[in-house]
């Protein structure tokens, strides 16, 4: 089993015509619950360049989708908020819209009722979110939302789920979402629904898919996975030799990718974002540095992992494309498969 004490989410796109930046953002970090950018060839990084939008409240940005002229958000521990801001990082809304919150239990050491959204993605005039923490007390309300990207017209059971539904992502038209075993799709209108799509030989170790060329991108354990959509054929190791992953993205014939080492002795981390083409070529790691902040102390009997998890979004601003999210994960134990 492993703790995820602190995580890291990343997206990308272009703030004009002729400028393209790496956009994420950190939890536990100096800059914790804003987003920072950089250039998609490592210069011109900006840790604060939106600094959390949340505060003075408790929360934090937890997923980004990148469309058009806005960079969207998700809130984590803030009751179902997702906002908006322009790309170059002004006209902040940080109450777009709220996702509709079930009925309050009773307390408890499990008890779990607040719905985030784990994931943001926009296209076709509108905004989809996942809802699938996996400690929730509310499994009836597994699955995807959609809203107009003005925030009216909610749908919060747009897709429901048996399980939870960890990200979601768009290409060509159709929905793609990550579970714990399977990736899933359906067409944007919520029809066709495949919730088995793709069966996952291994878990996941960041709850995050990029779509891009017929192919789906995720990370494994030290490893770039991906999935022919055609085929629906899985290579577990696509990219190789990595260090402990996270957050994956793709954008113009490129995979992005973050990526640390943790020294345990010294308690410290590394973070940086990789890339490479997405043929698996011209791996280029320590692209941008990341700032990963403290290392929290794991709970006895867990491996401890540095802050780097979570997904990534895509929009290259044309009418042709769409965005892809990125989300951060909250901290818990999981068990992998082997």
């Amino acid at each position: 089993m492993i703790i995820m004490p602190a995580c890291i989410t990343m997206a990308l796109g272009l703030s004009s015509p002729a400028t393209a930046y790496l956009y994420w953002t950190t939890y536990g970090t100096t800059h914790s619950g804003g987003i920072a950018r950089a250039g998609l060839d490592g210069g011109d990084t900006t840790e604060g360049f939106i600094p959390n939008p949340f505060r003075p409240g408790p929360g934090e940005v937890s997923s980004i989708a990148i469309s058009g002229p806005y960079i969207y958000f998700g809130g984590g521990g803030t009751g179902g908020l997702i906002g908006r801001a322009s790309i170059d990082g002004g006209q902040v809304d940080p109450d777009l819209l709220r996702i509709p919150q079930p009925p309050l239990l009773p307390p408890g050491p499990t008890a779990r009722t607040e719905r985030d959204a784990d994931s943001v993605a926009v296209a076709d005039g509108h905004i989809y979110w996942s809802t699938g923490d996996p400690l929730a007390t509310e499994p009836s309300r597994y699955g995807i939302g959609r809203a107009s990207v003005d925030g009216d017209n909610v749908e919060d059971d747009f897709i429901a789920s048996a399980v939870p539904v960890l990200t979601v992502s768009i290409y060509a038209g159709r929905l793609y979402w990550l579970t714990e075993d399977a990736i899933g799709r359906a067409r944007l209108d919520g029809s066709d629904v495949e919730p088995e799509f793709i069966h996952l030989p291994r878990t996941p170790v960041s709850f995050e898919v990029a779509v891009a060329g017929g192919y789906i991108y995720w990370a494994g354990e030290n490893a770039i996975a991906r999935a022919d959509i055609a085929h629906r054929s899985v290579d577990s190791h696509f990219i190789t030799g990595l260090g402990v992953l996270g957050a994956v993205a793709t954008a113009g014939g490129s995979i992005y990718w973050l990526e640390s080492t943790l020294d345990r002795a010294e308690h410290a981390q590394t973070a940086w974002i990789s890339r490479a083409t997405t043929a698996g070529t011209e791996v280029r790691t320590h692209l941008v540095g990341v700032d990963s902040g403290p290392v929290l102390r794991s709970l006895p009997g867990t491996v401890p992992f540095d802050a780097v998890q979570g997904v990534l979004a895509v929009d290259t601003r044309g009418p042709q494309h769409t965005a892809k999210q990125g989300r951060r994960h909250r901290p818990l134990n999981r068990t992998h498969r082997t």
